[in-house]
Parts: C-alpha cells; sequence; structure tokens
C-alpha cells in the first residue's frame, strides 16, 4: 500500500487496511504494522 498504510489480513482474506500518519513514511507503516500484529493478524495473505 505504501505512503503509512498497510493491508490487514485475517486467515489469508483480506479485511481492511490501517494507517498511520505524524512520522516518516516508514515510520508510519512501522506502527501500522506493529498494531496490526498486536491485534493477531497480518498484513500479508
Amino acid at each position: 500500500m505504501g505512503q503509512g498504510a498497510v493491508p490487514v489480513y485475517k486467515d489469508g482474506v483480506l479485511v481492511g487496511a490501517v494507517g498511520a500518519s505524524g512520522g516518516t513514511r516508514q515510520q508510519d507503516e512501522e506502527a501500522a504494522e506493529a498494531g496490526v500484529r498486536h491485534a493477531g493478524l497480518s498484513t500479508s495473505a
């Protein structure tokens, strides 16, 4: 996705996306990915 957003997958099915802002693109994506993983979901199928 890029630009601070990541896709969200559950059991290999795309269920949404999460975005963050406030830092660099890389920092925003890392924060979004961390939230997705903490919720027990994945950013890839």
